[in-house]
């Protein structure tokens, strides 16, 4: 199952940047929260490779897919060198190894052609490998002497490092995005092809993420499912809200969205007749806030 099936692929990438203001210390910078929309550009050919090329702001980043073991690479041209950012064919016990690159001239942007530098290699090892809803995933230790994105925004929220098929790294398949100063690997919040949405990390955190500020949990009381367990329709009611206006999303333990629809009534049917025996996630957003519950398929 590739990652890279058709050229509308966008992935929303949460990352940290520095947060700079007019009294800032220079001893001391704080983080912000952004989310990148990464979109795919065109196709390029670099000895004999095809890559995916996405664009980011002020450069481009080269991505190319291996579907005979589910191994995505990326090429950094500044450095004439490509590395894996993940690798389908792990097993638990397995060791995964990403380099780290660090800007030789921090603060600088747009960054020159020879800004980056090699300086380590950052590792993990893989705890268990499952199949989920006949989708493969990897599931790995946090990387050594690495922070993550969840650590510095939701300090109760660590979003686990896995690799799923047809998704690829839970970070993003590019590894570290190319921001200066900034240590921490990003969290890819969605992903879409076009207009669908196809998988979302965590449905508290969204798609979108900027500053530093919570969104509100409505709740439990407020979202009823019925019933559940649910073989055909899942009847959604809201109690105490008037009219309701959001999107309603269910996706599987993996992340991968199975249903999205919008919300404009105190009572909606869902149906999840094609849906396999399992668990799923029930989650409503809104500009005001959200809520998630749980439902089992039967």
């Amino acid at each position: 199952m590739p990652v890279f099936q058709d050229s509308t692929l966008v992935f929303n990438i949460a990352t940290t940047v520095t947060c700079y203001t007019n009294d800032y210390d220079p001893g001391y910078l704080g983080s912000c929260i952004l989310t990148v929309p990464i979109s795919f550009q065109r196709y390029d050919s670099i000895f004999g490779n095809t890559y995916n090329i996405f664009d980011f702001g002020a450069y481009d980043i080269y991505v190319r897919e291996d579907t005979s073991n589910g191994m995505i690479f990326r090429f950094y041209p500044e450095l004439d060198t490509e590395v894996v950012v993940c690798d389908m064919s792990l097993m638990p016990g397995d060791t995964f190894w990403m380099p780290e690159f660090y800007d030789k001239f921090p603060g600088v942007w747009p960054p020159d052609e020879y800004s980056y530098t090699e300086m380590f290699e950052k590792f993990t090892v893989v705890d268990s490998v499952s199949v989920v809803d006949g989708r493969k995933v990897i599931y790995l230790r946090p990387f050594n002497e690495s922070l993550f994105f969840g650590s510095l925004y939701y300090p109760e929220f660590v979003p686990s490092l896995k690799f799923i098929e047809g998704i690829g790294p839970t970070y993003g398949p590019f590894g570290k995005i190319r921001f200066s100063m900034e240590p921490p690997l990003g969290l890819l919040l969605c992903v879409h092809y076009g207009d669908s949405l196809v998988y979302m990390n965590n449905p508290v955190l969204g798609c979108y993420q900027y500053g530093g500020g919570d969104v509100p949990e409505y709740p439990e009381s407020v979202m009823r499912l019925y019933p559940n367990p649910a073989s055909r329709m899942l009847n959604v009611e809201f109690e105490g809200v008037e009219n309701p206006q959001g999107v309603f999303t269910i996706s599987d333990i993996a992340g991968i969205v199975v249903l999205s629809r919008e919300c404009n009534s105190t009572v909606t049917q869902l149906d999840v007749s094609r849906l396999k025996s399992g668990i799923y996630v029930v989650s409503f957003r809104n500009g005001k806030g959200y809520i998630v519950k749980k439902f089992v398929k039967i």
